[in-house]
Formats: C-alpha cells, sequence, structure tokens
C-alpha cells in the first residue's frame, strides 16, 4: 500500500495542474475579451474592469507584467490604477515561483526598434513604444539574440516622464511652432528676425532624423560674452535627446554617435589653426550625411575584424569663438552672435515649460515618424538647398502657411553666403589671376606669381605657401601646365575665368582692361 505522503503529494500534484489551468483560462478570457472588446455592451465592459484586476491578481508576477501591459496598451486601463488595484488582491494568493530560475543574459542598448523616447521615472529608465497609437512603456527589450535589453540610465539628456502617457494625440503644429519660437525668443536674442524660425524648425527635424539623410549643422560664432552658450542651453533644452559636451574627445563623439544618436551641443571647440583638433573636425564633417561613416582599428581583434565602421549621423551644434574650416562652415547655418541688448533674455530657463514642449514634440515624433511626407521642390541650390530640404520638409508638414515666409529667409542665407564668397581665399585668387592677365595679356601663369601677389601686403605669419595655392588653384578648376621656363604652372581659357569672376563677384578690375573686353 502507498504511504499517506505519498498520497498526499499526488493530491498536491493534481491541485497544482489543476490551478495552472484555471490560471490559463484566465489569461485566455482576458484576451478574448480585448479581441472583442467593441462587441461588448456597456454592463459587460463595466463587469471585465471590476473583475480583471482581481483574476490577475491570480497569476504569476511573469504573466501579470504581461496582461497588465497589453491591458494598458488597450486602453482599457490605466496603468497606475490597475497595478494598485492588483497589488491590493495579491495578498489573496500563495505563488509558487520556481526554486531555480535559469539565468537570462542581459545586456544595455539603448536604441531599439520602434523607440519614440526613453522614460525616466523614479530613477528607472524604460522605452517608450507604441502600439496601434497607444503609447505604452517598455522596461527591457528582447533581441533576436535572446538577450534582455535596458537603455542606459544615466545619460545626460532630458528623459520623458510617465506623464506623457497621458498627453492628448491632437496636438496643433502650428501653435507648438510658435509656442517653441515664443519659448527661444524669451531666452535668445539672435541677429534676425527669420533666425527664430530655422531654429524652431531645426528642433522639429531632431525628432524626425530617423526620416533625413541630411542634417544641418548649427554654427554659433562670435566673441565672448554674446549669448553661444546660452544658444546651445535653449536648443539643449527642446530638441530630441540633447546631451551638451565642452571640448570632447573623438572617441567619445564618434562612440556616443553610433550608440545613442542623440542631438548634440559642443560648447568651445578648437577645429582649425594651430592646436586645432583636426581629428575631431574631420569626424564632425561626416555627421551631417547619413551613410558617411567613421573607420577605426580595434587592436583588441584580428585581421578584417579590427577594422570597426561607426555611424555618425545625429543632429549638431557648435557653439564657439574660434573660426571653423570652410568645408565645415559649408554644411552649417551660421549666426553670428551680438551681445544681448535686453537683458530679460538672461533670467533662468523655465524647465516646467521646456517640459511641456518637449512632451508635445515627442508626441508630434510619435504620430508623424512614419508617415509619408508631401513632395517638394528644391529651396536653394547647391550645398545650401541640401542642408535646408530636412527645415523646409518640416514646414511643409506642420506649418504650409509659413511658406513665404521661410523663402524670404532662405534669400537672405543665400545673400549672405554670397558676400561671404566675396572674401574667400578663392575669391583673392580669381581676383589675383584676372588682375595678372590684365597687366601681362597671358593665359599661363606659375604658381609663384600668383602668391607672390597674395602675399604682397600680407605679414609674415599671415603669408601664403606656393604648395597651398597650388591646391587651392587645383580645385578652383584651373589646369596644371610645364611652363617655358620648365616651372610649373596653370593656364585657362578666358570664359572660365570670367565665369570665376562672376561667381564670385570679383569687382576690383578697372573697367578699361576687365577681360570682357577682348
Amino acid at each position: 500500500m502507498p504511504k499517506i505522503n505519498e498520497i498526499e503529494t499526488d493530491k498536491e500534484m493534481l491541485l497544482r495542474h489543476k490551478a495552472y489551468e484555471e490560471k490559463g483560462n484566465i489569461v485566455k478570457n482576458i484576451i478574448k475579451t480585448l479581441k472583442n472588446w467593441k462587441k461588448l455592451s456597456p454592463k459587460e465592459r463595466i463587469a471585465f474592469t471590476e473583475q480583471t484586476p482581481f483574476k490577475i491578481s491570480a497569476l504569476d508576477k511573469t504573466t501579470q507584467r504581461t496582461i497588465i501591459k497589453e491591458l494598458v496598451i488597450s486602453g482599457i486601463f490605466k496603468k497606475r490604477e490597475l497595478q494598485k488595484e492588483v497589488d491590493l488582491s495579491n495578498t489573496l494568493f500563495e505563488r509558487e515561483e520556481p526554486e531555480e530560475k535559469k539565468e537570462k543574459k542581459t545586456g544595455i542598448r539603448t536604441l531599439i526598434p520602434g523607440l519614440i523616447h526613453l522614460i525616466k521615472e523614479n530613477g528607472k529608465v524604460g522605452y517608450l513604444l507604441q502600439r496601434e497609437e497607444n503609447l505604452y512603456i517598455d522596461e527591457t527589450f528582447t533581441g533576436e539574440d535572446g538577450i534582455t535589453y535596458k537603455p542606459k540610465g544615466d545619460l545626460p539628456i532630458h528623459y520623458c516622464g510617465v506623464d506623457i502617457l497621458e498627453e492628448s494625440r491632437e496636438v496643433d503644429y502650428i501653435f507648438l511652432l510658435k509656442d517653441i519660437i515664443r519659448f527661444i525668443k524669451k531666452y535668445l536674442e539672435l541677429p534676425d528676425e527669420n533666425n527664430y524660425l530655422i531654429l524652431a524648425l531645426w528642433i522639429f527635424h531632431t525628432y524626425m532624423i530617423e526620416r533625413f539623410d541630411i542634417t544641418p549643422l548649427i554654427y554659433f560664432s562670435g566673441v565672448y560674452e554674446t549669448g553661444k552658450t546660452r544658444a546651445g542651453e535653449v536648443l539643449g533644452e527642446l530638441a530630441y535627446k540633447c546631451e551638451r559636451m565642452t571640448s570632447p574627445t573623438e572617441a567619445t563623439l564618434f562612440r556616443s554617435a553610433d550608440y545613442f544618436k542623440n542631438t548634440l551641443v559642443i560648447d568651445e571647440i578648437r577645429l582649425w589653426g594651430p592646436n586645432g583638433n583636426e581629428e575631431v573636425a574631420r569626424l564632425i564633417m561626416s555627421r551631417y550625411k547619413r551613410g558617411l561613416k567613421v573607420s577605426r582599428v580595434n587592436l583588441n581583434k584580428k585581421g578584417e575584424d579590427q577594422i570597426e565602421y561607426f555611424d555618425v549621423f545625429a543632429p549638431l551644434v557648435i557653439s564657439t569663438t574660434e573660426t571653423i574650416p570652410p568645408a565645415i562652415k559649408s554644411r552649417c547655418i551660421n549666426f553670428i552672435m551680438q551681445k544681448n541688448r535686453n537683458p530679460d533674455v538672461e533670467g533662468p530657463i523655465d524647465s516646467k515649460t521646456a517640459r511641456d514642449i518637449r512632451n508635445k514634440l515627442t508626441i508630434f515624433r510619435a504620430n508623424c515618424l512614419y508617415q509619408e511626407f508631401k513632395e517638394i521642390d528644391p529651396i536653394s541650390r547647391r550645398r545650401l538647398n541640401e542642408i535646408l530640404m530636412p527645415l523646409y520638409q518640416v514646414l511643409m508638414e506642420v506649418a504650409p502657411d509659413l511658406e513665404d515666409e521661410f523663402r524670404l529667409t532662405v534669400k537672405g542665407l543665400e545673400q549672405d553666403r554670397e558676400i561671404e564668397e566675396e572674401f574667400t581665399i578663392e575669391a583673392e585668387i580669381v581676383e589675383a589671376i584676372a588682375e595678372y592677365y590684365n597687366k601681362a595679356r597671358e593665359t599661363a601663369f606659375s604658381t609663384a606669381e600668383i602668391t607672390n601677389q597674395l602675399n604682397r601686403d600680407r605679414s609674415e605669419k599671415d603669408k601664403f605657401s606656393s604648395r597651398f595655392i597650388g591646391r587651392r588653384l587645383v580645385i578652383l578648376g584651373f589646369k596644371q601646365k610645364r611652363l617655358k621656363n620648365n616651372k610649373k604652372g596653370f593656364n585657362f581659357e578666358l570664359g572660365f575665368l570670367e565665369k570665376l569672376i562672376t561667381q564670385y563677384k570679383v569687382k576690383n578690375i578697372n573697367p578699361e582692361q576687365t577681360l570682357f573686353d577682348n
């Protein structure tokens, strides 16, 4: 005969089996009700909402979390209220948890598919995601590799709070754009009234950065105490996942961009001239266009695996008293800052207003991240058109009525670039060649002749080398030639030189001797 304790063990096994079956039925019924929710009568819906928290409390904790998430996503329950009711009922049930749990592989990954933003509440960081137009929070993400990931919890950015789940999905984007402009005006004095619209659209575009292949770099320049650092602070309050750095290293820049894709504000950095950080400068040039990856050697690996490629594409703001290389400047929208006339802009930034605006911008991202864009025509030409197209695209999505105002702003930027072009070294070289031709009437010249002409009124430390001028001549399109004295030089056609004179608006040519009179 079996012993009594063995008979009792069999009974316990039967009871456990029955309990598991009952819990499985609870889950099946809840899922079935969610699918048929629209068909339920008001009375049936009320009964479901009253009984469900009690039923959930009979489940194990892992299943509880899964069911609670589904109910919150469906919009039937608010997470806090449901969790509170479940916790009250939990004490009525005893659960048998496995004695030994299989250890799960875990890791850190901040960027996951479908990420809307990062949430931080009570020191815990989670992913803000959406399903069927409902926002929800998930603390973990399980990748295809089977590893359970959590987001990095100490990024120096503005996280969303759980209050984002209460935000209305109905946002007036024109009103939001004007709110952003008002916020910037309250704390920042810009050289031109139209600059505020540019910065507001730039902030919008950071929340849709996945949709663009180009991001215009923002460059605040000027002497000390003109609001450059303040400009970075203001943009940092509103831009998507924005962090601020002072004189970052190259390694920090490319790894941070590749891992987190944060908007970045760099304050006081030297990129050009003596002591300029050429490595950082080259990296910044790759940041404005998607697909331009940075390669680095990892000595901890072998063979081909040593070469690693990093995607550094992400929005960037540079605030500095230093000049920047022309190649970077051409990818920038430049704001030359002046000392404030209105002391009111120097007051403390209202963090609550900034948070409210960020929440609405996050809703804009959730609503429009996968929305089809309208077809638009070019807004300018060459590089300026390239960097302005993302802002123009945003404008036509959120505030098409402001298109005329934006076009006037673009005209101003075009004029600024034309004026700058007149004072470049390329313009000086074209002027020197034109003067040389008007005197010598020859279409061939040595590099030394043009270099000497350019250095005529320069101090020793500011003089150009023949090698530098030779490289600029090649870039301008002049053809290299071996001269009669066996020296290296260049030649040109008059039509080509006239084209450059027009492009660079060379004005210091005697009208009676100009090329156009030949």
